[in-house]
């Protein structure tokens, strides 16, 4: 089959290059024909093996981490995926701002069965963890999406079952819409000596160490996470890592100081780069992922890929986990 995925957002930071390229390679080793269109992807360091798959760019598509970024970049790599898609079998889009590729499909009206990737079960007001005028958006982008869904969109495609029971009832999707949760698989690299995996990082503590890794963004508890540090009396460091994507750096230092646990937390306030990630996990002794009840995403690769390395996680009792 010959498939063409589209990724608008391949040079974001997080764990969007990563996945469309992992993605992409294992279906080429699968057998299908693979090109990914997408803004810029660097595949080195993702890979162990060649590369199997072809990249087709947007030119000047170079991502902007803000709102006009993300919808320009949305429209202009599906709007090129669509005017070559006639060459293919089928087309899956990913992290794609909904509204804005609902008006590229309209326009450019695809040829191919379109699927699309939903990572968050968040279309209603009450699931949106956003501002009051960005709930009212995410309402009207379900509405306007829903016309696509058996028209242009055959398909959805989610990674956890919780996602596929909420998406099928925010979306109303009708009896027999296909929508399939096919789980993300961890990446794990070898696990590194725990000594020398703190070494790596910089971390001189031969303790115990609870490692929160990720984007910091509000939905994921940071605050929770801190005050119940400073009640634990125990002798261990929590070391948080991960860049303060809904936070500046001094507002994620004011909170440390504000539960009063300076003593206790090692802030790491960076992007971590794909070729770091296996020595925080080896540092570590458990993996802590504190989510609050506004976080409607999967498991995410963390909760797997803490389970590769061996590492015990804490999680709250929300969405996939």
């Amino acid at each position: 089959m010959k498939i063409l995925i589209v990724q608008p957002t391949g040079d974001k930071m997080g764990h969007y290059g990563v996945y469309t390229t992992r993605l992409a390679q294992a279906l080429a080793i699968a057998g299908h024909d693979v090109t990914v269109c997408t803004n810029r992807l660097e595949t080195n360091g993702f890979l162990s093996e060649p590369r199997r798959f072809y990249i087709v760019p947007t030119p000047n598509c170079a991502f902007e981490h803000n709102l006009r970024g993300y919808f320009r970049n949305s429209y202009k790599v599906l709007t090129h995926a669509l005017a070559i898609a006639s060459d293919f079998d089928l087309m899956y889009v990913l992290d794609t701002e909904f509204l804005t590729a609902t008006i590229a499909l309209k326009r450019h009206r695809p040829k191919i069965p379109v699927v699309m990737y939903i990572s968050a079960a968040n279309f209603s007001f009450e699931t949106y963890a956003g501002s009051l005028p960005f709930k009212v958006y995410k309402v009207v982008q379900r509405e306007i999406f829903k016309r696509t869904l058996g028209r242009e969109i055959f398909g959805i495609h989610v990674l956890g079952d919780y996602q596929r029971a909420e998406l099928g009832e925010q979306l109303n999707l009708p009896e027999g819409f296909p929508i399939t949760a096919i789980h993300d698989a961890p990446t794990a690299q070898p696990r590194i000596p725990q000594a020398e995996a703190r070494k790596i990082i910089g971390v001189d503590y031969p303790g115990p160490l609870l490692l929160f890794f990720g984007m910091l963004r509000r939905d994921k508890g940071i605050g929770d996470l801190l005050a119940a540090v400073s009640m634990a009396t125990t002798d261990y460091k929590l070391l948080l890592a991960g860049h303060p994507m809904d936070y500046t750096p001094a507002e994620i230092r004011q909170l440390i100081l504000r539960y009063s646990v300076g003593e206790k937390v090692l802030p790491h306030l960076i992007y971590v780069p794909e070729d770091q990630v296996a020595a925080y996990f080896s540092a570590a002794d458990a993996l802590v992922l504190p989510y609050n009840s506004s976080y409607t995403g999967g498991s995410g690769p963390l909760l797997k890929q803490a389970g590769s390395y061996g590492l015990p996680v804490i999680v709250t009792d929300v969405a996939e986990m």
